[in-house]
């Protein structure tokens, strides 16, 4: 009997509106009813057209929109994975994804909301190839491990490993140990595998193992530890440590992203066995898939260096804390700052903590304020943390334009917070380009932590210190106006430390690679490189990389100035803002003098770097186009620096 014979018209009837049910969650209209019915019906293949049927709806404008609805909805509850600051949207859609049934799960999900997301079929056994994959115009690619095939490799191919963690032969918690050495040599070799086979120089992602349930076990017996679960989370922090080391490999958490949706309602392993950890059909699934590719689209975002924040500019009143403080009679700390302003400080500590600058600007009398701030945060957060204060009643976009003449930052990279919106359009005004939060005060914190230009890649010494350093800067500057200016950069006791950096391994590689990538005003190209172009170059050895460390009597600077050289051209150069003007730039070009011949230097005027560009002109460069020439570079060390080893 065929399926045509096998379906009478009341079955039909049925399996149209569970059709309905299913995939727009409503009840069927009157003429789609009729028409699915009807094809359904008519057609040689009923299971065939049943499929259409069901693309059809999952796909439709009616799908899409409830999606975006339910996101939205997620959204408006301060979800972490959708907080650019960015004005434009920007959608990374061309996506490689390897792995099995997850993956697959995810990729469908994904070219239905209108991405390129291209599968690829690969086991996660010892033996399993890793697939050619077309890697022409990927914006990344994507690794699903599978973990059952890697417990199955445990016990030597068994798919007995499907239950290992309960099977009594195999004494899981007795042999814990063990198993997880095992485990973590199976995946280091498969990373290295696939690292190696797919030849692929941009960004991999290795997506987290789904976290099984915690309570297996029961109400009764130890779950916490030597279980699955605990497993499972070990194997994660595997990963996410030896993936830290890699250059250009990242990994992808997941699990937070189940837990904030609703993993029992995702994940398969509530019904099916622990191990397999795939993926249920449904909305709740299609709206953590979605949360993936926003988040994928973050991390590109920083990878990318297409925009950072490098300072957070913060009103005090209703804002670091709640109500006008000047107005209390009695200051009781605790009813300022529990709720959302600590959870606020909490995400301008962390930003401080990977290398972001914290300001005030407030409309207040300056030493009644401080003194409250110190009574109301007591020790939490400091005055000492911020780099500038700007407390008087002065209109913010003044105090505003004195903070970045003070830092030297320009205002795309700065972000102002006021609960005021009458202050946030005056700022608007002045400084279009500023970023600006204002309104519920719940969603900042979040926005800090997550959105994708307050990230970093890596924490370096002088990342950590920046406050400090641009302290030291104001004090610098203050110091200058009251003396001439060679006096002012004699009495700076000015000492620099060169470096040559031929390879990744150079401990100075990473804060070299950041400066590159984050520095705006003095840059003479702009470019911003990935880690695999940079090292594909110093592997080559067509390239080195200067570095200059600077101290003076105020403070460790650390490495503020880098220049790349390949093969005697000069392709990039860039300074912090922190030693404008101090020598610093001339004697860096007097160290590659004295180390290379360079016949050559790039110059591109991005609109952002009028502070480099007569660089080379005045340093005895002639202008040829985009590029300068010099026949033979001679420049002296300035006379007020001390080069030290």
């Amino acid at each position: 009997m065929n399926a045509k014979e096998n379906l009478n018209y009341e079955t039909v009837i049925q399996l149209v509106e569970t059709l309905y049910e299913t995939c727009l969650n409503r009840k069927p209209d009157d003429s789609g009813k009729k028409q699915y019915t009807e094809m359904i019906l008519n057609a040689s293949d009923r299971i065939s057209v049943t499929n259409q049927i069901i693309a059809s709806m999952m796909s439709s404008e009616e799908k899409l929109n409830a999606n975006r609805n339910a996101q939205l909805s997620i959204r408006n509850k301060g979800a972490f994975f959708t907080n650019k600051l960015l004005k434009n949207n920007i959608q990374f859609k061309n996506i490689a994804l390897l792995g099995t049934c997850v993956s697959e799960k995810i990729t469908n999900y994904g070219n239905l909301a209108g991405r390129n997301i291209f599968h690829y079929l690969m086991g996660s056994l010892h033996y399993d190839p890793v697939p050619r994959v077309e890697t022409n115009q990927l914006d990344a690619v994507i690794v699903h491990l599978t973990l059952r095939h890697f417990l199955w490799d445990i016990l030597g191919g068994s798919v007995a490993g499907d239950v290992l963690h309960v099977h009594s032969d195999h004494q899981f918690a007795k042999n814990y140990d063990q198993y997880l050495e095992q485990f973590k040599k199976y995946i280091g070799a498969k990373i290295d595998q696939i690292k190696n086979e797919l030849k692929y120089d941009g960004p991999i992602f290795f997506l987290s193992f789904i976290e099984p349930p915690l309570k297996a076990q029961g109400d009764f017996l130890i779950n916490r530890s030597r279980s699955l679960y605990r497993f499972v989370r070990d194997i994660n922090d595997y990963l996410e440590d030896i993936l830290s080391k890699e250059s250009n490999v990242y990994y992808f958490e997941i699990n937070d992203l189940l837990n904030f949706v609703g993993d029992s309602l995702i994940v398969d392993s509530v019904q099916s066995h622990l191990s397999h950890s795939g993926l249920n059909d449904g909305e709740d699934t299609h709206l953590m898939i979605g949360s993936i590719f926003e988040r994928l689209d973050n991390m590109l975002i920083r990878i990318k260096n297409l925009s950072t924040i490098k300072l957070i500019i913060t009103d005090l009143d209703n804002t670091l804390w709640r109500g006008v403080a000047a107005e209390f009679e009695t200051i009781i700390a605790h009813e300022l700052t529990e709720g959302w302003p600590l959870g606020y400080v909490e995400a301008l500590l962390e930003f401080k903590r990977r290398g972001g600058l914290l300001a005030i600007s407030s409309k207040n009398n300056h030493d009644e304020t401080v003194g409250r701030f110190d009574h109301i945060w007591q020790s939490t957060i400091k005055v000492q943390d911020f780099c500038a204060l700007k407390i008087n009643w002065d209109p913010k976009s003044k105090n505003i334009a004195e903070i970045l003449e003070e830092t030297n930052l320009l205002p795309e990279n700065v972000l102002f917070i006021d609960d005021n919106p009458r202050e946030i359009e005056e700022v608007l005004s002045v400084f279009p380009t500023i970023n600006t939060l204002s309104g519920e005060p719940q969603i900042w914190k979040n926005k800090i932590l997550y959105a994708p230009e307050m990230q970093t890649l890596h924490i370096t010494n002088e990342s950590a210190a920046r406050t400090e350093l641009i302290q030291a800067k104001i004090q610098r500057d203050h110091s200058e106006k009251t003396m001439n200016r060679e006096e002012f950069l004699l009495s700076l006791e000015l000492k620099v430390n060169f470096d040559i950096i031929l390879d990744q391994q150079n401990a100075n590689f990473i804060r070299a690679f950041e400066l590159i990538n984050k520095t705006n005003q003095f840059n003479t190209t702009g470019k911003r490189w990935t880690e695999s172009e940079i090292i594909q170059l110093l592997d080559s050895k067509k390239l080195k990389i200067y570095t200059a460390q600077v101290e003076d009597k105020f403070s460790n600077n650390g490495i503020v100035a880098v220049a790349l050289v390949e093969e005697g051209t000069i392709s990039q150069v860039v300074m912090s803002c922190r030693v404008f003007g101090l020598g610093v730039e001339t004697a860096l070009l007097a160290y590659i003098a004295k180390n290379d011949v360079v016949k050559e230097a790039l110059y591109n005027d991005t609109g952002k770097n009028k502070a480099s560009s007569f660089y080379y002109a005045d340093h005895g460069f002639s202008q040829v186009g985009n590029a300068y020439t010099v026949s033979d570079l001679l420049v002296e060390m300035p006379h007020w620096i001390s080069e030290v080893a």
